[in-house]
């Protein structure tokens, strides 16, 4: 019997020995054994900001010139592939700034008479470019055809739904919206800026509620009767967005022919707070589709009737310098050219 114990005994203690020996290895490898295999804080990993973040908000500032094309010389802006379309430049800390991203238009025709005109960005007024003149900024152009520029002064309006809408159809585009719903037709096939064909596939519910679209045209009526039902359209129109507390600015356009007036209306957009959703329904055949539309856009306006001429001097650097007049600051767009009745404009803040 002794012999069996001392046997058992010994077989524990080495079984023991056994227990320590494996808890002193695994202890051992877990062990930091140098800085570099220390773990870090997920804020140790961070990498530091490219930008300062605003000490109040955390927020990183805006900053226009993140998010449009730069040339580091006079030779990459002049060589740049677009240069036809888009020859305005912010020259800023020696760098050329392309402003195609704020290009704005208006029309621009005998044939029309209006006190100012609107248009849409996809940038409010405190994300435009900034001209500013006490840093020695310059506004620049390697295109000038001639010495002549045009600056027009315009004003925020707010966030909008970017299109037009007229005797309740949505009649043009201003600039790129996107919609919940790829099915969705924001502008109807058939539209024509004279109402003068039928369009289909009509947008007939805002947030639920309907309306009823005028979609007649002038031909075989009289136009004073023409008129008058583009005006109770536009009237049923306005009266749904009343009722829905939606605001909506309205413009005024005449189209003339020669110097006689055939035809005033007045444009609608649609206003509201950025982020607010606007929801349109519109049947396609008999199939009824809906869609979400996120207001993301300013309607701005401008006024041509204030525009204010100005040279483009040429330089010895490579581009022609636009001339700042000395009485103007704020917001504004430079005049580039009129194709096809449009005026295309740049725009920006001119800061003193």
């Amino acid at each position: 019997m002794k012999e069996e114990e001392k046997m058992k005994k010994r077989i524990l203690a080495l079984f023991a020995a056994l227990l320590l020996l494996c808890s002193a290895g695994c202890a051992e490898k877990n062990t930091p054994t140098g800085k570099d295999d220390v773990p870090q804080s997920d804020e140790q990993l961070k990498e530091p900001a490219d930008v300062e973040n605003d000490e109040q908000t955390g927020e990183v500032p805006y900053d226009w010139r993140l998010s449009v094309p730069f040339y580091n010389s006079a030779d990459e802006a002049a060589n740049m592939e677009y240069i036809n379309s888009n020859p305005v430049f912010i020259l800023h800390d020696g760098r050329f700034y392309n402003l195609a991203p704020t290009k704005m238009t208006y029309t621009d025709s005998d044939r029309v008479s209006e006190d100012a005109a609107i248009d849409a960005l996809p940038v409010s007024a405190d994300e435009l470019p900034v001209l500013n003149l006490a840093e020695g900024d310059k506004l620049v152009t390697f295109s000038a055809n001639d010495s002549n520029c045009s600056f027009v002064p315009f004003k925020s309006l707010g966030a909008c739904l970017p299109v037009i809408w007229r005797a309740g159809v949505v009649r043009e585009q201003l600039t790129d919206i996107y919609s919940s719903n790829s099915e969705f037709d924001i502008i109807p096939t058939g539209v024509g800026k004279n109402m003068s064909s039928v369009p289909d596939k009509l947008i007939e519910e805002i947030n639920g509620q309907t309306f009823t679209p005028y979609t007649g045209t002038e031909s075989g009526q009289a136009f004073a009767d023409y008129a008058e039902k583009v005006k109770q359209a536009d009237a049923g129109f306005c009266s749904v967005l009343d009722s829905l507390n939606i605001l909506y600015f309205a413009a005024d356009w005449s189209w003339n022919n020669g110097g006689e007036i055939v035809q005033d209306y007045t444009n609608y957009v649609i206003l509201g707070n950025y982020g607010d959703v606007i929801t349109l329904g519109q049947y396609q055949g008999t199939k009824y589709v809906e869609a979400d539309f996120t207001l993301s856009n300013t309607l701005y306006e401008l006024n041509p009737n204030s525009m204010m001429e100005s040279m483009a001097e040429r330089t010895h650097d490579g581009y022609f310098e636009i001339q700042i007049p000395e009485e103007i600051s704020g917001t504004y767009a430079v005049h580039d050219r009129t194709e096809n009745g449009m005026a295309r404009c740049f725009a920006f803040l001119i800061v003193r």
